[in-house]
Parts: C-alpha cells; structure tokens; sequence
C-alpha cells in the first residue's frame, strides 16, 4: 500500500497567502570608519531588515540621532569587551543610520540587511 497526499486548498488561497510573504526589493550593505557618517537611509515606501555591527563600544551607532546602546557583548565576568556588537533592527522610511561620534578607526561601523516595499 502506498502513502497518499490529499491536502487541498480552497480556490485562490495559495495566492493569497503568497501575497503575505515579504518580498525583498534591495540589498544594502555599507561600512565606515569614520566618525558621524551617514550610512544609511532608508528610502520612502520602503522598510530595512538587517544587522548594525559595530566595534568601538565607547561611540555606538546612532539611528534617527540616538545613539544604540553601548554596553551589549561585554563579558561581565571579566569585565571586557567581546569584538564585535551586532544588533539586529527593523527601520521605516526616513530612519537614518550613523556611525558612531568617535574612535570608529580599527573596524568601525557596518549595516548589512535588505530592503522591502511597505
């Protein structure tokens, strides 16, 4: 006897359910290490989904001018600083990312993600 497969969908339904998926429209990446660079904007009619990485603990990134917080990956048992911070966010159009106010030199700032339509 062999196994049989009889799901079935109601007319139309795959389509719709299709059409909830998010679709990307764009990749972004971009990188600085220097102080108070734009790196990023996001565009009208779009919205961002990805990573902010930074190294200099001291001088996070900023978004929309508020700067992200500074003390995520330390090592609290040793008190020290653990490489890279990477922080995972979504953004809507007109949200601006900016490397930190200093000491961005060895490593500084980088935004990887994707963009998709509102």
């Amino acid at each position: 006897m062999g196994l049989t497969n009889s799901v079935s969908f109601a007319a139309g339904s795959s389509a719709a359910a299709a059409s909830n998926y998010e679709k990307p429209s764009g990749s972004v990446v971009a990188w600085s290490d220097s102080n108070n660079e734009t790196l990023y904007t996001v565009p009208s009619g779009k919205y961002f989904k990805g990573h902010i990485i930074h190294r200099e603990y001291q001088y996070p990134p900023e978004i929309n001018n508020n700067q992200l917080f500074k003390y995520i990956n330390i090592d609290e048992n040793s008190d020290s600083y653990n490489n890279y911070m990477s922080h995972e966010f979504r953004l809507y159009a007109g949200d601006v990312i900016k490397s930190g106010s200093s000491g961005q030199g060895s490593g500084g700032t980088k935004v990887q993600g994707v963009e998709f339509d509102l």
